[in-house]
C-alpha cells in the first residue's frame, strides 16, 4: 500500500509559499528597472529560476528537514505538485506558467500508472484483487484528493485496457463475459471509416491554408478519441463480470461495478425493462436482473446510482442463469 502524503518537513511548504509570494510581489517591481527590449527574456529567466526553487530546491529542503525515514516518494510528489501549482498561478512569465501547469498532468499520470502497476503486480501473484477500480482508487486516494483519484483511476484503467493480456479475473471465479457477441468494436470501426474521409479533407484544407500546426493538433486529438473509444470497448474484455463465493461481481468494463449476492437476485428475465437501469453503451441489453433490495452502483468519476433492477448484456444468458440459485425466470 502507498503511504499517505504528509508534509513531514513543513519548512518545504512554507518555503514554497514564501517564494511564490515574493515572486508575485517583487518580480514585477524588479522588471520595471529593465529596458523594454530585455523585459521578455528577463521575465522568462526569473520565472524559470523561481520555478526551480518551487520544485527542486523545495524537494531538497523537504528531504533535509524531514525526520529520519519519514521522507518517501509520496512526500516528494506532494512537494512537486504544490510547487508546480503555485508556479502556474503566480509566476510573471506566461510561458513558464504554462510549463508549470503542463508538468502537473505527467506528474499525476506517473503516480496513477505507478499505483496501477503495484496493484496488478499483486494481482498477478495472488489473484485476489476482486475490484481493480477500487484497488487502484484506494491507492490513489491516499496521495490525491478523492475526486481527482476517481478521475485518474478510470482514465488510467481505460488506457490500460489497450494492453494485450488475459481477462483480469480472480482465481476460482467463473467469468461472465459481455464482449464476444456484443459487437462494440464494430460500431467503433464503422465510426473510424466514416470519419476518415471527412477528417482527411479537413486536415488537408487547414494544412493548405497555412494552418499546419492546427491541422496536426486536430489530427492528434481525433486519433486520441479513436484510441480512447477502442480502449473503452477493450475494457469489457479485460474487466469482465464474474461469480465467486456466492456473489455476482457485475462489471461493465470500467463503467459500472457492483457486488450482488446471488440469493438477492429475485428474478432473471430476458431483454430490457423500462424500469431497469441500463448499464450498456452501444448495445441493447439482453438480460434484466430483478433484485430483492436496491444496490448502489459505482460508476465513472465516483458517481453513485441506486437501483433494484439492472439491465445488461451478457454473451451467454443461459450460463448466467445456471449460476443463480433456483428462482423464477423468463429466459
Amino acid at each position: 500500500m502507498l503511504p499517505t502524503v504528509q508534509f513531514r518537513g513543513p519548512p518545504a511548504f512554507f518555503f514554497q509559499v514564501g517564494v511564490a509570494a515574493l515572486a508575485a510581489l517583487l518580480l514585477p517591481l524588479l522588471l520595471q528597472n529593465i529596458d523594454a527590449g530585455g523585459v521578455g527574456a528577463a521575465s522568462f529567466l526569473a520565472a524559470l529560476a523561481v520555478l526551480f526553487d518551487l520544485t527542486v530546491t523545495s524537494l531538497l529542503i523537504a528531504r533535509w528537514t524531514s525526520p529520519k525515514r519519514s521522507f518517501n516518494a509520496k512526500v516528494g510528489v506532494g512537494v512537486l505538485f504544490c510547487g508546480l501549482l503555485l508556479g502556474g498561478l503566480t509566476l510573471p512569465s506566461t510561458s513558464v506558467r504554462l510549463l508549470a501547469l503542463s508538468l502537473l498532468e505527467p506528474l499525476l499520470l506517473g503516480v496513477a500508472v505507478w499505483s496501477v502497476v503495484q496493484v496488478f503486480r499483486g494481482f498477478g501473484k495472488m489473484g485476489t484483487v476482486l475490484d481493480q477500480v477500487a484497488a487502484v482508487q484506494s491507492q490513489l486516494a491516499q496521495a490525491l484528493p478523492g475526486p481527482l483519484a476517481h478521475v485518474l483511476t478510470h482514465g488510467v484503467l481505460t488506457w490500460w485496457s489497450l494492453k494485450r493480456g488475459p481477462a483480469l479475473v480472480p482465481a476460482n471465479a467463473v467469468p461472465v463475459t459481455s464482449h464476444l457477441k456484443a459487437g462494440r468494436s464494430v460500431f467503433i470501426w464503422i465510426y473510424i471509416f466514416m470519419e476518415l474521409p471527412v477528417h482527411f479533407a479537413l486536415h488537408m484544407a487547414l494544412y493548405r491554408d497555412g494552418g499546419a500546426l492546427f491541422a496536426w493538433l486536430i489530427t492528434l486529438a481525433d486519433m486520441s478519441v479513436v484510441l480512447y473509444l477502442l480502449a473503452l470497448a477493450r475494457s469489457y474484455e479485460r474487466f469482465p463480470s464474474f461469480v465467486r463465493d456466492g456473489t455476482f461481481y457485475l462489471r461493465q468494463g470500467v463503467f459500472w461495478q457492483v457486488e450482488i449476492p446471488l440469493e438477492h437476485i429475485a428474478q432473471l428475465t430476458s431483454g430490457h425493462h423500462r424500469e431497469a437501469r441500463n448499464l450498456n453503451i452501444l448495445v441493447v441489453p439482453n438480460v434484466t436482473l430483478h433484485l430483492t433490495a436496491p444496490v448502489v452502483l459505482r460508476g465513472f468519476w465516483g458517481r453513485r446510482r441506486e437501483s433494484q433492477c439492472l439491465s445488461l448484456f451478457v454473451d451467454d444468458p443461459a450460463a448466467l442463469r445456471a449460476l443463480i440459485p433456483t428462482k423464477p425466470s423468463t429466459l
